[in-house]
């Protein structure tokens, strides 16, 4: 679609609603909307967001040979009876997002993106996860990425290693913001690899970990991050709520999924000294396997010193894909390989 001037059609006398058609370059018609003279633009993005399902903030409209402004009301522009509009879908750079965002100076107080490509890239992302099932079924050969702790240079290093995605599968496991070493760290990790996943939606995945939820991010410094930067970026603090949609409990199978980690010594299931959920033993990990009927459970969350660490009999490994975590921490980093024979090797990095 393309911009051009808008044109009107006949009016209709006597009418208070606004009859509007929405074309394209072409002269296609898009949509057909009815609104009151006081309608916004933005209220009127949002009804063709519900019928077309583009983004607003992808959508430009124009009139009369003029891009509107969201804040621009019908009766503002004399609109009445019968109107007909151009739209046009704004593109994303996602190429040149991503070269941006791999940036190997060190970062300043500046996010890699401009906040308003910022918002369009989160409105993507989110269509599309909203799109995936709950359960990811993937094929190998992939990537399995443990934690990255806003580190973009941790990732790139992955990337350097293991390969380009779309031409590599990933599946990240989660944990990608908070506890990071600068300040916007996390914003640009994270639009980077909203980037990757708008790029190559089915090529890279990414799983949700116990950082991603609007609690901990106030605790650890996302949060703050995004006020920092501006306060409409509040809005990334939300990728805790991409989702189906819930907020992740103090309690219950979604907290433990995302919380519970195994320890040496325990026998069934102990609480946790973190305050939150549980610990457990060898003997719950080849339970829940045999019942299953699966070979080996893959996790993120805890630093482990090689960046991988098997526990129960080499039957659940824990990945950590920071290296030097926090600036505090004198551990390697790994990702796991896994082949198309399903089996799997490491790649440490420091």
């Amino acid at each position: 679609m393309g911009c051009t001037a808008a044109r009107h059609k006949a009016m209709a006398a006597g009418s208070s609603s606004i009859e509007i058609t929405v074309l394209n370059l072409g002269g296609g018609e898009i949509a057909r909307l009815t609104a009151e003279p006081e309608v916004t633009m933005k209220a009127l993005k949002e009804e063709l967001a519900r019928k077309i399902r583009l983004p607003g903030l992808r959508q430009s409209l124009t009139y009369n040979d003029r891009v509107l402004e969201d804040t621009e009301t019908g009766a503002a522009l004399g609109w009445s009876g019968a109107v007909s509009i151009y739209m046009i879908a704004k593109s994303v750079d996602l190429d040149g997002h991503i070269t941006c965002l791999r940036r190997q100076e060190m970062p300043t107080e500046k996010a890699g993106l401009p906040e308003g490509e910022i918002r369009i890239l989160c409105d993507l992302v989110e269509e599309i996860f909203m799109q995936e099932p709950v359960l990811l079924e993937l094929e190998p050969p992939l990537v399995v990425g443990g934690t990255l702790a806003s580190s973009v240079g941790q990732l790139n290093q992955i990337i350097e290693r293991c390969g380009e995605p779309g031409e590599v599968q990933y599946l990240f496991l989660g944990n990608y913001v908070s506890r990071g070493r600068m300040p916007i760290q996390g914003v640009d990790l994270l639009t980077l690899l909203y980037c990757f996943k708008c790029r190559h939606p089915c090529s890279v995945f990414l799983l949700r970990g116990k950082q991603e939820c609007a609690s901990i991010s106030r605790v650890y410094g996302f949060y703050d991050e995004c006020k920092r930067l501006s306060p409409e970026l509040l809005t990334l603090d939300q990728l805790g709520k991409i989702n189906r949609p819930t907020e992740v409990p103090d309690t219950g199978l979604l907290c433990d999924l995302l919380w519970a980690d195994p320890e040496t010594g325990v026998r069934g299931w102990a609480e946790m000294d973190k305050g939150v959920s549980y610990v457990f033993g060898e003997d719950i990990v080849h339970g829940f396997l045999e019942r299953n009927s699966l070979d080996l459970i893959c996790r993120t969350s805890q630093v482990v010193e090689d960046g991988y660490e098997y526990f129960a009999d080499r039957k659940l490994v824990t990945l950590f894909s920071c290296a030097n975590y926090v600036g505090e921490f004198d551990n390697t980093a790994a990702v796991m390989l896994v082949d198309a024979e399903m089996q799997h090797t490491f790649v440490t990095y420091h």
